[in-house]
């Protein structure tokens, strides 16, 4: 099997975790690295690949088509110039049979045709899509019966516009993790999650920096909501919850809670602790007001935007 040393001229980072190998292959790394790659090393104990775009298709096609990726059950493509290209050659080769986690930057509403179709595993664990402006729907994928194994989904910073085929799925119930982040999802999709009877398991949420104002007031009522009081980290960054009457919200597990920008007061900040009785960090802007000489040890204050590319 080969040493996270011995793939030092073709990655840029290898971590290693229970004796498997997560890989982020070179930057510049093109066809011809990939194939000396398969040809010298042993990459059976490799279980994640990121792959960038300068390997091309050719490149990508070489290490998904080899069977010697035994182990590889996770895939990120990013940089690619025709991402969705990218993405129809992991759906056409072998690879696809194994894969549980997929992360790609830059689709179309074409990947979503892929997903529901039934050329993809049933076993997907994780979806992750980034920086994607000219994805504006998941519909087919989000409603049919293939999102069941799905544990993990995040979408940030894309043109998607509704979510709530998702959250009406009886399907959807192994759903842990939902990150919509720097979208176009309104109330619909909001609404869609407030009443939704689908996610018994559902964890953590991020709603932050959505470019429809009008997904707000229903998010104020989802707060208060007893549907999904299993949740435990919040992103709620940008949501106008100044003035927010705190004392309604039903989320007794919550454990992390992100309102960074959100016009907060000092006073505000003892109310939402009160509110959470298991909440471990609170994180915020430098509140309104003069802060006191002792700050609780929960909240943290963090004046920079967490990124969503």
């Amino acid at each position: 099997m080969t040493a996270p040393s011995d793939l030092a001229p073709w990655a840029s980072e290898v971590k290693v975790k229970n004796k498997k190998l997560d890989v982020r292959l070179r930057r510049g790394l093109d066809v011809n690295g990939v194939l000396n790659l398969l040809k010298t090393q042993n990459v059976s104990n490799i279980r994640a690949l990121r792959i960038p775009g300068s390997v091309g298709l050719t490149g990508l096609r070489a290490l998904f088509s080899t069977s010697r990726f035994a182990s590889l059950d996770s895939v990120a493509l990013v940089g690619f110039g025709d991402e969705d290209d990218a993405v129809d050659v992991v759906f056409d080769t072998r690879i696809s049979a194994q894969l549980r986690v997929l992360k790609v930057w830059g689709v179309s509403d074409a990947i979503d045709m892929r997903l529901a179709r039934g050329d993809f595993v049933d076993s997907l664990r994780q979806l992750e899509i980034r920086s994607s402006p000219e994805l504006t729907s998941l519909d087919r994928y989000f409603a049919s019966k293939r999102i069941a194994a799905l544990k993990f989904l995040t979408v940030h910073n894309a043109g998607l516009a509704d979510a709530s085929k998702l959250f009406q799925n009886p399907a959807c119930t192994s759903l842990t993790s939902v990150s919509l982040a720097r979208c176009e999802v309104g109330a619909d999709t909001i609404r869609s999650l407030g009443v939704s009877p689908c996610l018994p398991r559902l964890r953590k949420l991020h709603v932050s920096y959505n470019r429809d104002s009008s997904a707000i007031r229903p998010l104020h009522e989802l707060l208060r909501t007893r549907t999904i009081p299993q949740l435990q980290d919040l992103s709620a960054c940008s949501c106008q919850l100044e003035a927010f009457d705190w004392g309604a919200v039903r989320l007794p597990l919550l454990r992390r809670l992100d309102l960074r920008d959100n016009v907060l007061e000092v006073d505000e900040l003892a109310e939402i602790l009160g509110a959470f009785p298991k909440l471990e960090q609170l994180i915020v802007n430098t509140p309104e007001g003069r802060l006191p000489p002792r700050l609780d040890r929960r909240i943290r204050i963090e004046d920079r935007r967490r990124r969503y590319g």
